[in-house]
């Protein structure tokens, strides 16, 4: 089905491309150059004729100047450009040194002076330092930057974080989902030469992120730094030639070849040699003295690339390799039962912990390995009093004590990866040109699950081909069209399946099992089945854009179509069960000695192969999008600038191949369902699930995604000088794949699958699958869910210091509306099933438009271009990021108040109210209310080509000359926290409630002096301010969302260079990176539950932070 929707589509697209040619388009890729030509009076010199010639290829352009003595190349790529004027009666005047970068627009004014034309006067180019024509906020990272800059396994990606206005990503992700301006980061857009490079299942970047990327943040990315020019962040209001989300823009393009041939050889390598301690290990790696030392590490980094002519002046190539290969154990620590504990399990969880922890050596004792934490006070207290024995339970490890203990781990990371990219440039005739590109990758992992005798594969695959043609219709309109196609593939399954130890206890081979030790200090514990999980997706795209100009107005229009195949197997059919605290009737211990099993709070399963469906989760997926816009650039006056642009995007609605997947739609009164409108529209249980299909669709499509863009730049006095900028933007953002595959979702809803989430379920392992209950869980979409929509405004005032140096200040806000997110409607996992508003069902989760987000920053940016052996940026920003959901994947929220709610223990009332959604309105996960970065690449002024010592000896120069100091430089406050209670006091069955102030303020919490691991008060001290909220059931009386901040961070990256010139053509630089280099433990968020007794405490290192590392690299350019 996916095919022949493809195939309509696609129809319908040529046929617009063949007779509206000036209607399609893709986000720019190029840059501009246009200018004035004036005599020696000031007055416009008509019919003159400019030509401009990029000097690395020399390939030429020409058109002539208008009425008004304008002249204008609305697309050229980027490079460096020589502009010649010449005109009868004047003399031919050349600028040389035009520098053009990806999606700017300088301009150079001509002066002519009188005389023979055969005379030529030579100029080299003013550069224009501030951007006086559009009002988006970006960062350009040309070559020398992403050559010098430090980069940890040479990813370019790590240096969007430089510009301003990025924030924290999501968890567990990295870098790739980061949210930019106050954009939820899965909505960023990554284009690759002006074709989508971004993830269409997970709403990221991720398809650039090769091998462990999204584990360490270390390896490299499936695009090398030696295939990038350049590329371009645009962190606020792109213009309307940038679509898919509303997050930052990130505009990458390829080298490519010129008329002399250059290339390189490099090599870049790490080990644990060279690598400091990781803050958190306690062991397992001990030297033969008994000192922690950093577990075994090797990293080689290596490749090459070439590029020239085929034909000179008409055909260029460029082609690179790179290969990547890891060894790693990464330390890090988890939370673990002491050996007492353990022992104290009743039936089948006994038998699984001894065999997960004791049998294996992973626990040997009371009080070893690692650091031993005993139960609270409170959690010993409950023990003794259910009848354990007390000597275990009474702080003393000495006699024997039931605790934890906090354990170093070195997962496993091993990654392979090889990767390469080709492209070739044509220049046909003046009016006809061509390029080509192929890039493929194939990372593959081998990676620890848990612990680091738990391993998983994983294999991936990425290739990205994309063709362009270029057509000059007119020296004043330009068409350009693209096609192109993406694919990847992602599958990882356990290294060697489920032993015979688990087995034997009855864990399921397929499926695995997850025990989740919730209001406990205790990390879950997790088996990978055989059943495994895969993701491939295929995204063919083909676009066009016609360029027009007439005199001071650029008018750019086009569209751009996109299709979308995802086979997906992530049915999580992992039994899943959730325990509450150690002692209780769903307590890991049960309620006393005498418990012959464990009852969890609530289970879930899920079984396929029901209705006619796959035996197994795996389903397909397709959609599309068509997006179209017009854009107008009119120089209104010689100093103001105006944009103004609209956006048209269509998003088709997902829709499985073959009708294996169901929602939850409203039925009428005859029980038929009724498409387009809420589940609930006839009454709370007038609904039912029925199979999703071309007339009964997941949802109904939003068409009135109309965008404007506008903007202004006033370019003070004329001077290049003094710039204030403004624009506003309306961008529109999407469903992903991911959101309603997530956890499982959607493809465990009946009647293709058996999923049920049960309360109270004992732990037999044998006996679980499926659960013992006929009620099933449901995971839907709204049907009547809209994409969202989300304003970004901005007013920046930038100055020119010198010739090569701008600041700026910006105002930047962004307001997102009707955003996705993921809301349980009949009460939390744990609420009993004759509790619930609807019996027929347990867990209801519905994804919809629930939240909202505001987001207000002041954002300062200095940047200096390369000048005299120096170039830097650095970038502040104070942000206000309120929101009520941060992401709508991995996270859901309760959508109930139980109305009759009581504190004494066990599940109370049952008289549901709608939960307001204000009451989580507190600031965003992705706030960090203050960063600063820096970078900087400084050539020392000794040696060849530089201000000293230029005809020095070659032994001066061997010693002194071609050194060069690069880094990178962060400090930003910390990731907010969320404080929990620990449990399920207001009886919503959901134990992730925010407790109340009981007295004090919050300020309070926070430790003052001491250890530093130790970030808040001891949870002995937190429980006589923080506790149940009074009343329990009104959502306003717990403390804020996310109301406290974690350590601070701040990172330094050191590179220090020495480059050898072997002959005028090659050289030889040898590097020494110091990544950061002052080994700062970058402490993560501490444990905020107050149920836990590690309340307060950090046990890690933020999530991708390195202690000191060194990469040596050598590399040979020609």
């Amino acid at each position: 089905m996916f095919h022949q929707r493809f195939g309509r589509v696609a129809s319908t697209s040529l046929l617009l491309c063949a007779f509206l040619p000036s209607v399609f388009g893709q986000a720019s890729i190029y840059g501009s150059l246009s200018g004035r030509v004036t005599d020696p009076s000031g007055a416009a010199v008509a019919g003159a004729a400019v030509t401009v010639t990029e000097t690395s290829t020399q390939v030429e352009r020409e058109t002539a100047t208008d009425a008004s003595g304008r002249y204008s190349f609305p697309r050229l790529r980027p490079g460096v450009y020589r502009l010649l004027v010449s005109t009868q009666g004047f003399q031919a005047t050349s600028v040389t040194g035009i520098n053009i970068a990806v999606n700017a627009a300088p301009f150079a004014d001509v002066k002519l002076d009188l005389g023979a034309v055969t005379e030529t006067v030579e100029v080299t180019a003013m550069t224009q330092s501030v951007q006086t024509e559009g009002a988006h906020l970006s960062l350009l990272m040309d070559a020398n930057r992403i050559a010098d800059l430090p980069l940890n396994g040479r990813d370019f990606a790590d240096l969007t974080l430089l510009s301003p206005g990025f924030g924290a990503p999501e968890p567990f992700e990295g870098k790739m989902t980061a949210s930019v301006s106050g954009g939820r980061g899965r909505f960023n857009g990554y284009n690759l030469d002006g074709m989508t490079n971004s993830d269409e299942r997970t709403g990221s970047g991720g398809s650039l992120a090769g091998g462990a990327a999204n584990l360490t943040t270390t390896a490299p990315n499936v695009i090398s730094t030696e295939a990038i020019r350049e590329f371009r962040v645009i962190s606020a209001n792109a213009d309307a030639t940038f679509g898919r989300g509303s997050g930052g823009q990130i505009n990458i393009i390829t080298k490519s070849g010129s008329n002399s041939l250059h290339g390189s050889l490099y090599h870049y390598l790490r080990n644990d040699k060279l690598d400091a301690r990781n803050f958190f290990n306690y062991g397992p790696f001990f030297n033969d003295k008994g000192e922690a030392v950093p577990p075994p590490f090797k990293q080689n980094l290596f490749g090459g690339s070439i590029g020239g002519p085929i034909v000179k002046n008409k055909h260029f190539f460029f082609g690179n390799y790179e290969g990547f290969r890891q060894r790693l154990q990464q330390t890090g620590t988890f939370t673990a039962p002491n050996r007492d504990l353990i022992e104290l399990m009743p039936g089948n969880l006994g038998e699984f912990y001894r065999a997960f922890y004791l049998d294996r050596g992973v626990v040997t004792g009371t009080t070893s390995p690692g650091q031993f934490v005993p139960l609270t006070a409170a959690q010993r207290q409950a023990a003794v009093g259910a009848g354990f024995t007390p000597s275990l339970f009474d702080g003393n490890p000495a006699n024997g004590e039931a605790g934890t203990l906090v354990l170093s781990t070195a997962p496993t990371v091993n990654v392979d990866q090889d990767a390469f990219l080709v492209r070739t440039d044509h220049y046909f005739s003046d009016r006809l040109q061509a390029n080509l590109r192929y890039g493929w990758a194939g990372p593959s992992q081998t990676t620890s699950v848990g612990l680091p005798i738990d391993l998983r594969d994983t294999g991936q695959f990425w290739q990205s081909g994309a063709a362009e043609v270029v057509y000059t219709i007119a020296p004043n309109q330009i068409l350009e069209v693209r096609g192109g196609v993406l694919r990847s593939k992602w599958e990882q399954l356990p290294a060697g399946g489920v032993t015979a130890a688990f087995t034997n206890v009855g864990v399921s081979e397929r499926f695995g099992v997850i025990v989740q030790p919730q209001a406990t200090p205790l990390t879950r514990t997790e088996l990978l089945g055989v059943a495994g999980f895969s993701d491939r997706q295929t995204t063919p795209q083909f676009a066009a854009m016609h360029s027009w100009t007439k005199g001071a107005l650029t008018l750019r229009t086009g569209a751009d179509a996109t299709f979308f195949g995802v086979d997906i197997n992530n049915g999580a059919g992992r039994p899943v069960y959730n325990f509450n605290g150690f002692v209780g009737p769903t307590g890991m211990l049960g309620p006393g000695p005498g418990a012959t099993q464990a009852i969890a709070a609530s289970a879930s399963a899920s079984l396929f192969g029901f209705g006619g469906s796959p035996d197994t989760a795996v389903r397909n997926f397709g959609s599309h999008r068509q997006e179209y816009f017009a854009q107008a650039d009119w120089k209104a006056t010689r100093t103001l600038t105006l944009n103004l642009g609209v956006r048209y995007s269509y998003f088709g609605v997902y829709r499985e191949t073959n009708n294996a997947i169901s929602n939850l739609y409203a039925v009428d009164n005859t029980g038929n369902p009724v498409a387009g409108v809420s589940p609930f529209a006839f009454g709370r249980a007038a609904n039912d699930l029925f199979p999703a299909t071309s007339s009964l669709p997941l949802y109904q499509a939003t068409r009135n995604n109309f965008q404007p863009r506008i903007g202004a730049a006033w370019n003070v006095g004329g001077r290049n000088r003094t710039v204030l900028r403004g624009g506003y933007g309306l961008f529109n953002d999407r469903l992903y794949q991911l959101m309603f595959s997530a956890q499982g979702g959607l493809v465990n809803n009946p009647p293709f699958t058996l999923s049920t989430s049960a309360p109270n379920v004992p732990f037999i392992l044998r006996e679980q699958l499926p659960l013992n209950t006929p009620v099933p869980s449901v995971t839907g979409i709204d049907p009547t869910i809209r994409d969202p929509r989300v304003h970004r405004v901005n007013a920046t005032i930038e100055q020119s210091l010198d010739s090569a140096t701008t600041i700026s200040a910006s105002f930047v806000g962004t307001y997102g509306r009707r955003l996705f997110g993921s809301e349980e409607v009949n009460g939390g996992a744990q609420t009993p099933l004759a509790a619930r508003p609807d019996p027929r069902f347990t867990v209801q989760r519905l994804i919809g438009n629930t939240s909202s987000s505001d987001y207000n920053s002041l954002q300062i940016f200095a940047n200096r271009r390369l000048q005299d052996g120096l170039t830097f940026t650095a970038a502040y920003t104070y942000a206000d990021f309120k929101d009520d959901s941060s992401t709508e994947v991995f996270a859901t929220f309760t959508g109930l108040v139980n109305r009759t709610a009581d504190p004494a223990p066990g599940f109370q009332g049952g008289d549901w109210a709608p939960r307001p959604r204000s009451a989580d309105w507190g600031d965003s996960s992705g706030r960090i209310a203050h960063t600063l970065t820096f970078s900087q690449v400084w050539e020392l002024p000794f040696g060849r080509g530089r201000r000293f010592m230029q005809t020095a000896s070659p032994a001066a120069e061997a010693t002194l000359g071609g050194w060069s100091v690069s880094g990178i430089g962060t400090w930003r406050a910390g990731n907010q926290v969320n404080l929990a209670l620990g449990t399920d006091a207001n009886d919503d069955g959901d134990p992730r409630d925010r407790p109340g102030l009981l007295g004090g303020s919050l300020d309070d919490l926070y430790q003052r002096g001491g250890d530093k691991t130790q970030f808040l008060i001891p949870q002995s001290q937190a429980s006589r301010i923080l506790g149940a909220p009074t009343p329990i059931n009104d959502p306003f009386a717990a403390v804020p969302r996310n109301v406290l901040a974690g350590p601070s961070v701040f990172n330094y990256d050191l590179s220090v260079a020495k480059r050898f010139y072997l002959n005028e053509r090659a050289n030889l630089r040898f590097e020494a990176n110091l990544f950061n280099v002052f080994n700062n433990a970058k402490l993560s968020s501490p444990s905020a539950s107050v149920a836990s007794a590690l309340f307060g405490r950090i046990t890690s290192t933020v999530f991708g932070s390195t202690p000191r590392q060194i990469q040596l690299g050598l590399r040979l350019a020609f």
